[in-house]
C-alpha cells in the first residue's frame, strides 16, 4: 500500500518537474493587435512596431460589434486603405471572426487574443499590442529578445496618458506599471494578455493613451473594452472631465479599479513627451506569478 502511494507521488513530481521545465526558446517575432472602433489609433500603433515584426495578424470583429456586444460604426474602405499604406512588405494578415459572443466582454477579448495568437506562425514570440500602445524602442527590444534564451512571458514598461489638455500631456505618476504582453505559448492566454508562464521584464517602453482621448473617444473605449463591464463610465468620466492643468496634483490613488495603481499624476510637454518616456528606468528581474 505505501509502495502504491509513493509510485503515485513520483508520477506527480514527475509530471511538476516536466511542467516546470524551461520550453524552448521562440524565434522569429509575430505581433498581434486587436482593432475595432479604434482602427485610426491603430494605425500609428502598427507603424511603430513594423519594423520588428516578422508578421502582424490585425484581428476585427465580422459583424463589426464590440466585446461589450455593441455594434460601432466602421469606415471600410478608408481601413483598408490605411491598411496597405502601413504594409509595404505584405506582413499584415487580417482575420475577421465573431469575437463578441463568447460571455462578457473580459471572457470576448481572450477569445479574440487567443484565437489571434493560435493563428500566428509557430514557434514564434507572439506580441499582442494594443492599438493605443506605441513602442517608443522597437529596435532596442527586438535585440534584447534574440537573446532571450527561454520561453517567457514578455512585460513592458507602460507610460500611461491620462489626459491631454492643450500642449500638455498628463501622465501617470508611478514607476510600478508593467503590462504583459504575451510571450512564446500559442492560445494560452487566461486573462486578457496573460498567459501564466514565468515572466520577464523586458527594456520595452510602451506610450500607452489609454485615457488621453477626446471625450466621445473615452466614453466609446470604457464603454465597450474588456473593463466594460466593472467600471462606471458616467463617475469615471466626470472624475476625468474635473481634471485641470491647475488642480491635476490634487490627484491621488484615483484609478477606477485599483486606486493605488495610480498613485498620482505629472505634466508633460507634448513635445517632450516620447522623450521623457524613452528616457525612465527599466528593470530586468524575472517574475513569477502577478506583479
Amino acid at each position: 500500500m505505501k509502495l502504491a502511494v509513493l509510485k503515485r507521488k513520483m508520477v506527480k513530481l514527475g509530471r511538476l518537474l516536466r511542467a516546470l521545465r524551461p520550453a524552448p526558446r521562440p524565434g522569429g517575432v509575430s505581433v498581434v493587435m486587436v482593432l475595432a472602433y479604434d482602427w485610426e489609433l491603430g494605425i500609428e500603433a502598427l507603424r511603430r512596431c513594423y519594423p520588428i515584426a516578422d508578421e502582424i495578424l490585425v484581428g476585427l470583429d465580422a459583424d463589426r460589434i464590440s466585446w461589450a456586444g455593441r455594434p460601432y460604426p466602421f469606415k471600410e474602405k478608408a481601413f483598408r486603405r490605411a491598411i496597405r499604406s502601413v504594409d509595404p512588405q505584405g506582413k499584415i494578415r487580417v482575420l475577421e471572426q465573431n469575437f463578441h459572443a463568447q460571455g462578457g466582454p473580459a471572457v470576448n477579448e481572450t477569445h479574440e487574443r487567443n484565437a489571434l495568437s493560435l493563428a500566428c506562425r509557430p514557434g514564434n514570440w507572439v506580441l499582442q499590442i494594443d492599438a493605443d500602445e506605441w513602442m517608443m524602442n522597437p529596435l532596442e527590444f527586438r535585440r534584447w529578445l534574440a537573446g532571450l534564451r527561454v520561453e517567457r512571458e514578455l512585460m513592458a514598461r507602460w507610460c500611461i496618458v491620462y489626459k491631454v489638455i492643450g500642449r500638455t500631456a498628463l501622465v501617470v505618476d508611478t514607476d510600478r506599471d508593467w503590462t504583459c504582453m504575451g510571450g512564446g505559448r500559442r492560445g494560452a492566454h487566461w486573462q486578457r494578455r496573460e498567459t501564466g508562464s514565468w515572466r520577464v521584464r523586458s527594456p520595452l517602453a510602451l506610450l500607452h493613451f489609454s485615457w488621453g482621448l477626446s471625450e466621445p473617444e473615452l466614453r466609446r473605449k470604457l464603454s465597450n473594452w474588456g473593463h466594460s463591464h466593472e467600471i462606471d463610465v458616467p463617475a469615471a468620466l466626470k472624475a476625468w472631465r474635473s481634471v485641470t492643468l491647475k488642480n491635476y496634483r490634487g490627484f491621488k490613488n484615483f484609478h477606477p479599479l485599483e486606486p493605488t495603481l495610480w498613485p498620482g499624476l505629472k505634466a508633460v510637454p507634448l513635445d517632450r513627451l516620447e522623450a521623457w518616456v524613452r528616457g525612465r528606468g527599466d528593470g530586468r528581474a524575472v517574475k513569477r506569478g502577478s506583479d
